[in-house]
């Protein structure tokens, strides 16, 4: 009701049992401030709530009468950076007044931040909820009103008064039901999440526009013992890329911005600091698995169309994802909590699953299948940074710094503790053919002559590769350098 109210620029009051209809702001009763009773605290009270972060847009889906009543959208101005509310009016309304409607509904809002308190002798009885009184230049809606010894009052600031609407907007029946939407449904097996390194377990996502219940999920060495891993009970966020993604580097801010197509799910800005922290993060699908990046500004541009700028890339040790890069229509899940984590137990990881979503219950048909083995990619060591390598008679020496998977984000003196005890794999490539492999305990190795002329007799390019090794004795993810072995 509320939006159609405000098309026609009309308030509803309560008077005697009956809902009045009239102008909004209009009728405004000015009260003089002398007329105020005192209860140990001034006459008038005034506060205002939620001053950090307060700043709302209204984003208006309605029925478009200038496109063949398809669905419409309006978003009220406001800054970029500004939280989106989505508000529904099953409304047929021209694009002016749908805009229109938008502004309002985030004018209302931002008013109803500003709060009064009065009270008056039995001379304000007259007074009720919905009136808009005039105190000390300020107009006030009052919302609330109880009796007593005096007459007390609780009231919002209040708008200007509306002008009538020459071209009413017309209601519209609901929709009739349609049939159920087969969701879509994805298991990932990504990169540790921020204070989850821990938990290794994949994550499940999966939306339907309208929503019709809990996915669930379930896993087992065939079709015929299969079993319950878990349950998505809210719509997640799933788009896809409308542009591509480039390799960058990770821990910069990238100024580029990415165009993502998002149904049905809104996205707000986050302060720099909010998205250190964790804030506004993402896994977008690549050809060498799932990077995880996060964004500061999230601007609609367009229906459902988001541009994200400000990005971070590479983020928890996808930076090998990050250097595949994504090209457009990829998948990009964003982390809402409304994804769950799927049980997989120790002893199943890396033998191949059968994988059913389900829309309701396994009793029905599965809406996803699919045969896959979870590898626990979360666990994987991080690549080594900063290697170099140093001739010195003869010898090539090479340095690396070690990286934390987890609890690497200290600020303390010292470096972060192990998870395990330290340990490297080396191994020297001729192109794609391996020459040499060797496990360190340090972060360091010493490529002797006599190692080189057995490898490399004729000399020749080189790359050499390092990666820590990981609680399994596997290698995590590699870090490369290129060198040219003399003959």
């Amino acid at each position: 009701l509320e939006p159609l109210m405000l098309v026609h620029g009309v308030d509803a009051t309560e008077r005697d049992g009956k809902v009045v209809f009239r102008m909004r702001g209009g009728d405004v009763a000015e009260i003089d401030a002398g007329r105020l009773v005192e209860e140990g605290a001034r006459a008038l009270q005034t506060t205002r709530g939620q001053m950090e972060g307060a700043e709302r847009r209204v984003r208006l889906r309605h029925v478009d009468a200038e496109a063949d009543h398809e669905p419409g959208l309006a978003l009220s101005a406001g800054s970029a950076s500004a939280d989106v509310i989505d508000v529904v009016a099953p409304l047929a309304m021209d694009r002016g007044q749908a805009q229109r409607v938008a502004d309002e509904l985030a004018e209302q809002m931002a008013l109803q931040r500003e709060q009064a308190r009065f009270a008056m002798a039995a001379d304000g009885v007259a007074i009720e909820a919905g009136d808009v009184v005039r105190l000390e230049g300020a107009s006030w809606r009052v919302v609330e009103a109880s009796d007593g010894k005096v007459i007390r009052f609780e009231a919002v600031r209040a708008g200007p008064e509306r002008a009538p609407a020459l071209t009413p907007a017309s209601p519209m029946a609901p929709p009739a039901a349609a049939s159920p939407v087969e969701p879509e449904a994805i298991v990932v097996d990504g990169p540790p999440l921020p204070g989850e390194e821990d938990d290794l377990r994949p994550l499940a996502f999966a939306f339907t526009e309208p929503w019709i219940g809990p996915v669930a999920f379930s896993a087992g060495a065939d079709a015929t013992d299969l079993t319950l891993r878990g349950q998505v009970k809210r719509p997640c966020a799933i788009g896809r890329l409308s542009s591509g993604l480039f390799p960058h580097v990770s821990g910069r801010w990238q100024e580029a911005s990415v165009l993502v197509a998002l149904p049905g799910i809104a996205l707000s800005s986050r302060s720099e600091n909010a998205v250190l922290n964790g804030a506004n993060a993402a896994l977008v699908e690549t050809e060498a698995g799932w990077e995880l990046l996060q964004y500061r500004e999230a601007e609609l541009v367009g229906e459902e169309t988001y541009r994200l700028g400000w990005l971070l890339r590479g983020q928890q040790g996808s930076d090998s994802a990050m250097a595949a890069g994504a090209a457009a229509d990829s998948l990009i899940l964003f982390l809402t909590g409304a994804e769950t984590r799927l049980n997989v137990a120790d002893w199943e990881r890396g033998l191949g699953l059968e994988w059913r979503a389900w829309r309701e219950s396994p009793d029905g048909a599965a809406v996803w299948m699919a045969t896959r083995s979870h590898e626990a990619a979360a666990q994987r060591m991080w690549s080594p940074s900063h290697l170099s390598a140093e001739w010195s008679a003869g010898e090539l020496g090479l340095r690396w710094i070690r990286r934390a998977r987890k609890g690497g984000d200290a600020w303390g003196p010292g470096e972060p503790p192990h998870e395990i005890p330290e340990a490297y794999r080396v191994r020297v490539l001729a192109g794609d053919e391996i020459r040499r492999v060797q496990d360190v305990s340090e972060s360091r190795f010493v490529y002797s002559a006599a190692a080189q002329t057995v490898d490399f007799p004729d000399g020749g390019s080189a790359f050499v590769e390092v990666a820590q090794l990981g609680p399994d004795g596997e290698p995590g993810v590699w870090a490369r350098i290129d060198v040219e072995i003399p003959a």
